[in-house]
């Protein structure tokens, strides 16, 4: 996914964007090369994302109905077409498959930090 931020300053002239740090190259943007193209190897950062959470221990029924709800949003068509304009990919899914990825994405980058050796000053 494009950083939405990013793409608007692209889209409206006030930056250049020289790569993008995905897999393939978004859409929108399908002259600008992903960092692997340009032989920089292990600049994907493919998965910008957002996601709903609940504190620990919400009943199962809670957690269902407002998936359910945020569903929904993503079928309604403007939500969809907006996030599509911006260079957003909908990946709408339950609970269960939002949690493996987020345990993923903290495993991720717990080994990129560590890869790194970056440390909070």
């Amino acid at each position: 996914m494009l950083d939405t931020g990013a793409y608007g300053q692209v889209k409206g002239g006030k930056i250049r964007a020289i790569a993008v740090a995905s897999d393939k190259r978004p859409p929108m943007l399908p002259a600008v090369p992903t960092f692997d193209e340009l032989g920089i190897k292990g600049m994907t950062m493919d998965d910008a994302w957002y996601g709903v959470a609940a504190p620990a221990g919400t009943p199962a029924a809670v957690v269902d109905k407002v998936n359910g709800a945020v569903q929904s949003a993503f079928k309604s068509g403007e939500l969809g077409e907006r996030l599509t304009d911006i260079g957003g990919e909908l990946r709408p899914g339950d609970a269960a498959s939002f949690a493996a990825f987020w345990t993923s994405e903290l495993d991720r980058y717990a080994r990129l930090v560590k890869l790194t050796g970056a440390t909070l000053d």
